[in-house]
C-alpha cells in the first residue's frame, strides 16, 4: 500500500508512540530501540519499545508515515488501539502491514461502521491470531472480507457492535476460529446464532453474555452446527425454562457451560440449582467456572431423583438417573455438612466475573483456574482476598502460600477476590 502524507488533526502512530513512551519531547527523532525487557532509554538515549503496544484513547486518526512504522515496530507482536479515532480500513492495514510479527490486534471503540473496503485489496496477515471489533459496527460483509485476510485468525470478539441478525455471506469459512465473543448484542433468535455455527466449523468456545436469546434450536440438520463447541457462556440470556437447559446436552462436545443471572435459574435455591443443572447435562464437566466432580456429580443426580420422585410429571432425565443409581427413598436426613462453594466475584484490570469457588482447593489449584480468566500464567499475578462486610470491604489478605487451602482464608458467599498483574 503506497505511502501517503496527510494534513489533518489528530495523532498518527508514530506521534501517539512518542507522547507515550517518550517523556522527553526534545528526542523526538525516532531513535528507536526493540528491547528485550521493559519500555524505556538505553545509555545512548535511544527509546526501548515493547513488544506490547498499549495505545488505548491517544487520539490516533491515521497510520501516518508507514515506512517509520516498519522501521520502529516491525518488532510488536500485540497492538490495542482501543478508544481512538481511526475511521477506515484503509489505514488500520496501513499500520498492519508494518508489523509482520503482529498476533493480537485490538480495535474496539473505533467506529468503522461506515468504512468501505479497500477495492482489489489483496493484502493477507497469516500470524495474526487474535483479533478484537468490539464496539467497532462493522457491517457483516465487511467482517467476511476482512475475515479473509486472517487465515489462521483463531480468536474474534464482536461484542458491543448492536447486532440483531448474522448477513454473512452463505459461503463465509473460517475453519481456524476457536473461540468467539458476543457479549452485549441484540440478537433474539438461535436460527441467527446457528449461521455463525455454519460459518465458523471449528468453534471450541462461545460467549454470548446479556442477550436476549429465549430459546436453543438444536433439532434436524442443526444438530452438528456446533459440533466441536465445548465451552458455551450464555450467562444473562433470557432462557425460559428447564427444558432449554436440557438442549445443551444435544451439543455433542459441549463439557463447559456458565450460566449466571438468568431469570427463571434464580428463583431456584442456589445448591439445587447447580445439582439440578448438573444432573440434567451428563457430560458436563465444569459449571459456572467450577469443576464438576465425580463425587458432586453422583450427589446431584441423586438429589435430582429425590426431587422429581413425587411429582407427577418428570423430566427425561429422570428415568436415566433412575436406571444408574436404582429407586430411592426421599431424603429427610438434616445436612450439617459446612458450605465449601462459594459465590465470589473475581476482579482482573477492566475484567470481572462471578465464580463458583469451591473452598477446599488449594491456592495453586484455584490459581491454576485463574489462569484462564487473566491469560496470564499463575507466576505473572498476585491473588488477594477481599473480605466484604455489607457490600464494604472489611479485610484483605494476600494469597501466598500454595498448599493451603481456600477455606482457611474463611472466605464467604459476596467476598472477592483481586488479582494483580506483576510488573
Amino acid at each position: 500500500m503506497e505511502t501517503r502524507t496527510e494534513s489533518f488533526d489528530g495523532h498518527t502512530l508514530m506521534s501517539a508512540v512518542l507522547e507515550k513512551y517518550d517523556s522527553d519531547p526534545a528526542t523526538h527523532s525516532f531513535q528507536i530501540f526493540v528491547p528485550k525487557s521493559a519500555p524505556g532509554k538505553t545509555d545512548s538515549g535511544e527509546l526501548v519499545l515493547p513488544s506490547t503496544l498499549a495505545l488505548d484513547k491517544c487520539g490516533i486518526c491515521y497510520a501516518g508515515n508507514e515506512k517509520e512504522i516498519a522501521t520502529h515496530c516491525s518488532h510488536v507482536t500485540e497492538l490495542d488501539l482501543t478508544g481512538n479515532s481511526i475511521r477506515d480500513w484503509q489505514e488500520v492495514f496501513r499500520i498492519v502491514e508494518q508489523m509482520p510479527q503482529l498476533k493480537f490486534l485490538n480495535l474496539t471503540s473505533n467506529n468503522l461502521q461506515d468504512s468501505t473496503f479497500p477495492i482489489d485489496y489483496s493484502g493477507r496477515f497469516p500470524k495474526i491470531t487474535d483479533l478484537v471489533l468490539n464496539s467497532t459496527f462493522v457491517a457483516w460483509d465487511i467482517i467476511d472480507k476482512v475475515l479473509k485476510l486472517f487465515p489462521k485468525l483463531v480468536e474474534l470478539h464482536l461484542s458491543l457492535n448492536n447486532y440483531a441478525t448474522v448477513d454473512l455471506p452463505s459461503d463465509c469459512q473460517q475453519n481456524s476460529l476457536t473461540r468467539l465473543f458476543l457479549n452485549e448484542n441484540k440478537f433474539r433468535e438461535w436460527q441467527e446464532i446457528i449461521k455463525l455455527g455454519q460459518a465458523f466449523h471449528s468453534l471450541e468456545n462461545m460467549v454470548m453474555i446479556n442477550v436476549n436469546i429465549e430459546s436453543i434450536v438444536v433439532d434436524g440438520p442443526h444438530c452438528d452446527v456446533f459440533s466441536k463447541l465445548v465451552a458455551l457462556n450464555i450467562s444473562k440470556t433470557n432462557l425460559g425454562s428447564w427444558e432449554e437447559i436440557d438442549k445443551l446436552d444435544l451439543f455433542p462436545s459441549l463439557q463447559d457451560v456458565r450460566l449466571w443471572d438468568i431469570p427463571f435459574l434464580e428463583e431456584v435455591p442456589e445448591k439445587e440449582r447447580r445439582q439440578f443443572i448438573i444432573a440434567r447435562l451428563p457430560k458436563l464437566t465444569r459449571l459456572n467456572g467450577s469443576e464438576v466432580t465425580k463425587a458432586e456429580r453422583e450427589d446431584a443426580e441423586r438429589a435430582f431423583i429425590r426431587h422429581y420422585i413425587n411429582i407427577e410429571e418428570k423430566p427425561k432425565r429422570y428415568s436415566e438417573l433412575e436406571a444408574i443409581h436404582g429407586k430411592l427413598d426421599p431424603l429427610v436426613k438434616v445436612n450439617l455438612e459446612p458450605q465449601t462453594l462459594f459465590n465470589i466475584k473475581v476482579k482482573f484490570e477492566d475484567k470481572e466475573e462471578m465464580m463458583m469457588v469451591d473452598s477446599r482447593n488449594t491456592v495453586t489449584e484455584f490459581k491454576k483456574v485463574l489462569q484462564i480468566f487473566t491469560g496470564l500464567p499463575m507466576n505473572k499475578f498476585r491473588l488477594y482476598h477481599m473480605e466484604t462486610f455489607h457490600g464494604q470491604y472489611r479485610d484483605t489478605t494476600e494469597l501466598r502460600s500454595s498448599n493451603r487451602q481456600l477455606f482457611s482464608f474463611n472466605i464467604r458467599d459476596g467476598d472477592e477476590f483481586h488479582i494483580d498483574r506483576k510488573c
